[in-house]
């Protein structure tokens, strides 16, 4: 090789750059190779019956660089209503990720079964002036069976018709007629809001920065404001505090921010809302005085037509922090629904509250139901948003709303109730949650008679094993199991024993049963749930399944049971938050599938006790592929990385996301310091837990693993927010603006 010289000087090379050394006669030759490319096509299947055909939906296409990780994701618009049947790659069989090749084309194609109807509940918010949109209409997708209870909601700049309130919009949803409401509203008379604000920190000039509801800022874009247009405040000259600045917002009702632009300070701090005005609002420290008129109307839930006059009631200079009351009209003799607005703080214009009647005639004494916060007779998303409102000191509670709301019973209302009315949504049992309960009436219990008989049923067998009994008699494993089996014989018998102390019972088998399978059988090489020749299958339920059957059969045999066999004994909740389902193969059997009678394992072959969980691959059929992990230490298992879905594992916290975008599923991509991931690979762990916010739109509640120093939310997509590293506000919402990678930039709030 020939000397190329020497090379002397200062360079500045940038990083993660390379650097090339040519002689001067060749420099002009040189080019950085570019790199190619593959494409990616993925299309999405579905049919409507498992006898139907199969139409295309969706294509979605990318292009990777080679070397980058090209990855193919199942639609969840679609899983919404249907299940996936199969997967069909080019790149093999149900791959759905890999790393690009220049010059690749590969298609990956998804098919889905229709599992249930749904559609869209339309929701319309129509200005009675010229019939167009007063605001733009609200859309619920929902499924066939969904309940759903539609409150009339507040418009900015507008009063409600009272005279034209949509009937039946608490009900049942049917997609093959979903309906649409048409809420008429009337403008507000006035079309400018004065505002007097208090110059607390002594600025030289301060601008007013106004914005609506509509995204409409009526004294300009706040980056335009300067010291002599309309924004800048003026003295007030019906004040004699010199403190007292004025302007007036060419606006019926919007909300007000106060800023000094040279010292880049603001009122309300960055983050916070600003303060909401209509018609004349004095603004002191953080306090705002208004007037407000109250109506409150009564109306028929069937028809929508008045059942009594309208109560209208004015107040004259009331704060921000003071609050109000109304009533329903008792006088009627009929059931009611109570709104979320019947109480709460004054709000500045006109505030309409409607109480919904029923045909049933009369109040029945003890018919309230823990969690139905709203009154409408059914626990729904609304009722977990009521009571954050309240919880957030925005509405306050009747007496009844109070006794409704603590459904964990410890006369203290707080966010735990919340959650836990989600988690009674979300069909999560937790233990002591009276959601769904009737008040009054003895509680239903957090286990059933049947699963507390198969956890007896299953240490009883298991029991049985470690013999002879002068063996193991020193065991406190087994002196708890024994005393377990004695302890509830008696219930065993006993279907229609106490709730609690079939609770009692249960918890008891199932602690008795995990600790013994721990103990070794004598010669058995094991633990009574792990050894080699034992016969326990314990499933991690990580994929969620409804109810949890396993169904077995021999070589060349039929099974003995009927499909989809029989169902397994609830175990425990793993560290991953996954349930777990134990059940004893008889013996012969050679030969086993897990499902709950619509999705469902591989065929997994019986090699003696284990632990089982499912992959996310599938196979042709759709059939979920599944890992195996030991019981003799009872680590629990899990879902593979990241372990269980939303919220599931070790967490340091979490918060909300607004999908003010529609995504309609939220995952969550975290690594560490080290730049590992922590939720599995891209795009992360699924998040399932979901409240409505007041203006209808779905916050997902994403979970930070522990140890997580950055994480991306994203729809599973191809819709991604930037990195977020801040996980100290209480959630993020989208403006629409995106990064030059063209990822959604996140705006924090508390």
């Amino acid at each position: 090789t020939a000397s190329l010289g020497n090379a002397s000087g200062s360079y500045s090379v940038p990083a993660w750059s390379s650097v090339v050394l040519v002689d001067s006669s060749s420099f002009g030759n040189y080019s950085q190779p570019a790199l190619g490319t593959a494409s990616l096509t993925v299309e999405h299947y579905t049919r409507d019956s498992a006898s139907g055909s199969y139409t295309k939906q969706l294509t979605e296409t990318a292009k990777y660089k080679q070397g980058q990780t090209w990855r193919a994701s199942e639609n969840n618009s679609i899983l919404f209503d249907h299940k996936l049947d199969s997967i069909d790659s080019s790149a093999g069989a149900n791959v759905t990720y890999g790393t690009a090749t220049a010059g690749q084309n590969i298609t990956v194609k998804f098919y889905y079964t229709r599992e249930i109807g749904s559609g869209l509940l339309t929701v319309n918010f129509i200005n009675n002036a010229n019939n167009g949109q007063a605001k733009a209409p609200m859309y619920y997708r929902l499924k066939d069976g969904a309940e759903f209870s539609i409150p009339a909601t507040r418009v900015q700049g507008y009063q409600l018709d009272t005279t034209k309130v949509p009937g039946n919009t608490v009900g049942i949803f049917d997609s093959a007629n979903p309906p649409t409401f048409n809420f008429y509203y009337n403008a507000l008379t006035n079309t400018t809001t004065k505002v007097h604000y208090y110059n607390s920190k002594g600025w030289s000039w301060v601008n007013c920065y106004a914005y609506d509801d509509l995204g409409n800022e009526p004294l300009g874009a706040w980056a335009n404001q300067g010291k002599r247009d309309a924004s800048k405040m003026n003295d007030d000259p019906a004040e004699s505090d010199s403190k007292w600045l004025v302007v007036d917002v060419p606006s019926s009702a919007c909300y007000v921010m106060f800023h000094n632009t040279n010292a880049n300070a603001q009122v309300p701090d960055q983050g916070e809302p600003g303060y909401e005005v209509a018609g004349e609002a004095w603004i002191k420290d953080n306090v705002t005085s208004f007037n407000c008129t109250i109506i409150t109307s009564h109306i028929d839930l069937e028809t929508g037509e008045k059942v009594s006059a309208d109560v209208t009631k004015s107040y004259t200079n009331v704060r921000s922090n003071q609050t109000y009351t109304t009533q329903a009209d008792t006088s009627l003799g009929r059931n009611y629904i109570t709104p979320a607005l019947a109480n709460g703080f004054y709000q500045p214009g006109i505030l309409n509250v409607v109480y919904l009647y029923t045909d049933n005639v009369g109040p029945v004494p003890g018919k309230q139901i823990y969690g139905d916060v709203d009154g409408d007779g059914v626990v729904t998303i609304m009722d977990a948003t009521v009571l954050q409102r309240a919880n957030a000191k925005m509405i306050s509670l009747t007496d009844d709303q109070k006794t409704v709301a603590d459904v964990d019973g410890n006369e203290s209302i707080d966010s735990v109730d919340v959650t836990l009315i989600q988690r009674y949504l979300a069909e999560v049992k937790v233990k002591g949650n009276r959601t769904g309960q009737v008040v009054g009436e003895a509680p239903t219990g957090e286990h059933t008679y049947e699963e507390f008989l198969n956890a007896y049923s299953a240490l009883n067998t298991l029991f049985a094993k470690y013999t002879p009994a002068s063996t193991y008699s020193s065991e406190p494993a087994y002196q708890q199991a024994q005393a377990a089996l004695s302890t509830y014989g008696a219930l065993a018998m006993n279907p229609d024993a106490d709730p609690d102390d079939i609770d009692a019972g249960y918890d008891a088998c199932a602690a008795a049963y995990a600790a013994l399978s721990a103990v070794p059988i004598q010669g058995g090489g094991g633990g009574g749930g792990d050894d080699t020749d034992g016969r326990t299958i314990i499933f991690s339920n990580n994929k969620g399944f409804s109810t949890v059957n396993i169904y077995y059969w021999a070589d060349g045999s039929e099974g003995p049971v009927e499909w989809p066999g029989v169902a397994m004994t609830y175990l425990d909740t793993n560290e991953y938050g996954e349930q777990r389902y134990t059940y004893e193969l008889p013996e012969g059997m050679t030969n086993y599938i897990i499902t709950d009678g619509v999705q469902q394992t591989v065929d997994i072959p019986f090699t003696g006790s284990t632990g089982v969980y499912m992959l996310d691959t599938q196979d042709g059929e759709g059939h979920y592929e599944v890992g195996f992990y030991d019981i003799s230490g009872e680590s629990g298992g899990g879902g593979g990385e990241g372990g269980g879905e939303g919220g599931g594992g070790n967490t340091s916290g979490s918060f909300l996301l607004t999908d003010n975008f529609g995504w309609g599923s939220a995952y969550v991509y975290a690594w560490d310091e080290g730049g590992n991931a922590l939720c599995g690979e891209w795009p992360g762990e699924g998040q399932a837990e979901t409240i409505t916010n007041d203006y209808g739109e779905t916050q997902f509640r994403c979970y930070i693993p522990e140890g997580a120093v950055g994480v991306i939310l994203n729809n599973g997509q191809g819709a991604q927010t930037e990195d977020i590293t801040d996980f100290s506000h209480a959630g993020y919402w989208m403006d629409g603006s995106q990064n030059d990678m063209g990822h959604y930039i996140v705006i924090p709030w508390d």
